[in-house]
């Protein structure tokens, strides 16, 4: 193993010992030195790999969140508002099954959006791209501008839905989606 994947595999080592002891443990319960413990490797390795907690956090959720929006092709078919029903459920399934470090994530990187800009950019573009299926005589503009109105309604709902404990997925996404077809709705009249 060459250099380049050898420091590959530790990272990924970090990430899984992370996302092990999040889990086990809490986020906040969780220090880099037991991250590093657990991978078997000293707590200067963890800092050469990443420079805090922090940023191993954002990491191992950017990768977590690569994985549920990946598009599967027959839902790509079926216009901008079955995608976006979609792609949001199984966001929120996501956050839902471990707040803890979905608030610590969204605490701490809600608000650096150089870390997934161009994601947002990208999933508000590829649904304003379905929507000519929903809205075919409004232009690429509005459809655009109803994708960018659709992920604000479903930050509102996410951060909410964390915040009550009370709550669960399937609450937020009703809710969520009740919201997305009266604004289609009201541009189809």
């Amino acid at each position: 193993m060459n250099r380049d994947e050898q420091k590959k595999a530790t990272a990924l080592r970090i990430i899984a010992s992370a996302k092990q002891l999040f889990a086990e443990q809490g986020y906040d319960a969780t220090s880099t030195r037991q991250i590093a413990s657990h991978a078997g490797i000293g707590v200067g390795t963890v800092f050469s790999h990443f420079k805090d907690k922090h940023q191993l956090t954002k990491v191992l959720f950017f990768s977590e969140l690569e994985k549920q929006l990946e598009p599967k092709e027959a839902i790509v078919d079926q216009g901008g508002l079955i995608f976006f029903e979609q792609q949001t459920q199984q966001l929120y399934q996501f956050y839902d099954k471990d707040r803890e470090l979905a608030k610590a994530f969204l605490q701490n990187a809600l608000f650096e959006t150089e870390f997934f800009a161009q994601q947002l950019d990208d999933f508000i573009a590829m649904v304003a791209g379905l929507l000519i299926a929903d809205l075919p005589e409004k232009n690429e503009l509005q459809r655009l501008a109803v994708a960018k109105a659709w992920l604000g309604y479903y930050f509102n709902e996410l951060l909410k839905g964390l915040a009550d404990s009370n709550s669960n997925e399937a609450q937020w996404h009703l809710k969520l989606m009740s919201q997305c077809r009266t604004l289609l709705e009201m541009l189809k009249s």
